[in-house]
Parts: structure tokens; sequence; C-alpha cells
């Protein structure tokens, strides 16, 4: 009885959320979108900082990296497919947020907070000035990729009302997968590292081990959303 209004108030949000394009104006559609991919974006952040308490100032980098992963796969590769692109983006941010993730875990406290923003100032400093794409101005994503199964174009993401639907689904498997993560053993660890790291090490933890493996998971779901980023705008840039 407790938990009915809760799960009436979601089922309720969800429905707001899924006719909300039957009567919104473009612009509005467009707008939701991308609140929606703010929202994978923050979520992610949240794992990280909210659950674990990894406190990271340079989380926006995974966001521009898959953008960017899908930008120049598209322009200078001639990579088309929506899945290709999907796991090339997600792949190559993971792949680095393990990098990354591997050296700052070794740091605790404001130390930590430096470090991560030192790499996200590398990896824009190496994007706004050198050639590798586009410099300062970015790189234009001419063809956007369309969702197909199995030959059939399942999604058009040039329409602004299914690409909504894209990112209200992912959003929706984001939320799922985050709170599948945290109700989990792996979650009540993380949740006990933020609380008193030592005492969970004592209980046979390897924190550093659990401390990772959420930041690649937190930086493979910020990937989401820069790609979903790069898909609506067309474009990528260090500023973004």
């Amino acid at each position: 009885m407790i938990l009915r209004p809760l799960f009436l108030s979601r089922v309720g949000c969800l429905l707001g959320l899924i006719v909300f394009p039957f009567f919104a104006d473009q612009f509005y559609i467009q707008f939701a979108s991308k609140v929606l991919i703010m929202a994978i974006l923050a979520s992610s952040l949240n794992l990280l900082v909210g659950y674990t308490g990894l406190v990271s100032l340079g989380h926006a980098a995974f966001y521009g990296l898959a953008g960017y992963a899908i930008a120049i796969a598209t322009t200078q590769y001639a990579i088309t497919g929506f899945w290709i692109n999907l796991f090339v983006s997600l792949t190559v941010t993971s792949i680095i947020g393990f990098f990354i993730g591997a050296l700052v875990i070794r740091t605790r406290g404001i130390y930590f907070i430096m470090v991560t923003l030192a790499f996200a100032q590398l990896l824009f400093f190496i994007f706004h000035d050198t050639d590798i794409a586009g410099g300062s101005d970015g790189i234009y994503i001419y063809q956007i990729p369309q969702v197909t199964f199995f030959g059939y174009n399942a999604l058009n993401l040039s329409n602004p009302t299914e690409f909504y639907f894209l990112s209200l689904i992912i959003f929706i498997l984001v939320i799922f997968s985050i709170d599948k993560i945290t109700k989990s053993l792996f979650g009540q660890v993380i949740s006990g590292i933020k609380i008193n790291e030592s005492r969970v090490e004592s209980l046979g933890f390897q924190a550093k081990y659990y401390k990772l493996t959420c930041f690649v998971i937190s930086s493979f779901i910020a990937a989401l959303a820069g790609f979903l980023a790069a898909l609506q705008f067309g474009l990528v840039n260090p500023d973004m």
C-alpha cells in the first residue's frame, strides 16, 4: 500500500512522456529530447558521485568523446550504420574511461577531483587545438544513421518525434539499469565505499576494483548521452 502511490505516479509520468509528442510543437519535442539526454548524463554522474562518492569534474569528457567518435566514424570512415556507430562510440569511450579510471582511482578527495578535471581539460585541448576533428569549429555529421532491424528502417532519426522516442527508450533503460545496479550487492558495496571505504575493505571487498567498475559504467552511460546529442545536433565541437 505504501508503494502504490509511488508506482502510480511513475506510471502517470511515463504515460505523460509517451503522449507528449502527439500534442506538442516541434520545438518543444526537440527541447524535451535534449532534456532526456541531459537526464541520462546526469544519471551517469549520479551513479559515480551520488552512490560511490567519487566527485568527478571531468565527466563531460566521456559525453564529448562519444560524440566525436560517431562524428569521426561517419565523416572520415563513412560508417553509416546506426548499430555499428553506437558500438564504436560506446566501446571507444568505455576503453578510454577504463584507462583514465585506472589512474584516477589511485587518488582520493580533492586530488581525485583535480585529476579528473585535468584529464577533461587535456581531452578538450586535444580536440580544440589540433585538426583531429575540425579544431575549435568542430565537425558536422552530414548523414544521420538510421535505426534498422533486418534491413527495415525502424526509426528515422531526422524526425524529431521518432528521435524523441529513441531518447525516451534509452532513458528508461538507463534508469531501470541503474536502479537494478544500486539494489544489487555491487550497489551495496559502492554505497559502503562512499560511507567508509576502509570498513568495506575490512569486509574482504577490493574497493579499487568496485570504484573502477563504477567509473567505467558511468562513462558508458555518459557515452550514450553524448551519442544521442551528436545525433540530435548533427555537430560536435569542444564547447559542447
